[in-house]
């Protein structure tokens, strides 16, 4: 059994964690946000498909924190039913030792598998929202340059 100690960095760590997440989402959300705000009123161009890509990325970094989370609390409610089961409780295992090992591992199997979806979608919530950042970047340049100097360009 675990102790105090292990469990409050336990709860800590996934306090955390879920901070992070969800300050990722609404960086994202923010991003999109600033976009149409500082994009209201002007014309469309060609320099804004850059914009666009970042608002795409932008939406999909959110969308990946969603996934995200929602992998994550499928493997604490896994989690929650692997107790159950080891301990004996779950209606359908009981106490039956050939069901527990079998149920078991087939949680454990399923844990390890929404552990790696979501490392999967904590990768792509993050690089989405920095390459997202690096294509806003460069329409901000892109649109800085003069119309003279746009009109001999290839």
């Amino acid at each position: 059994m675990s102790s105090e100690r292990e469990m409050e960095v336990y709860r800590q760590f996934t306090t955390t964690q879920e901070k992070y997440d969800y300050f990722l989402m609404s960086v994202a959300g923010a991003a999109i946000a600033f976009t149409v705000h500082r994009t209201s009123g002007m014309s469309l161009n060609w320099s804004m498909v850059l914009l666009g890509i970042a608002v795409i990325l932008w939406a999909t970094s959110f969308l990946a924190g969603c996934r995200r989370r929602n992998y994550i609390g499928s493997n604490l409610f896994a989690n929650f039913n692997l107790l159950r089961v080891q301990g004996g409780e779950h209606k359908v295992t009981g106490t039956n030792l050939i069901a527990i090992e079998a149920a078991s591992q087939g949680i454990l199997d399923a844990m390890e598998n929404n552990s790696n979806r979501a490392l999967f979608w904590a990768n792509i919530q993050l690089y989405s929202l920095i390459i997202g950042a690096l294509f806003f970047v460069a329409w901000h340049v892109v649109s800085m340059i003069p119309e003279e100097i746009k009109a001999t360009m290839p």
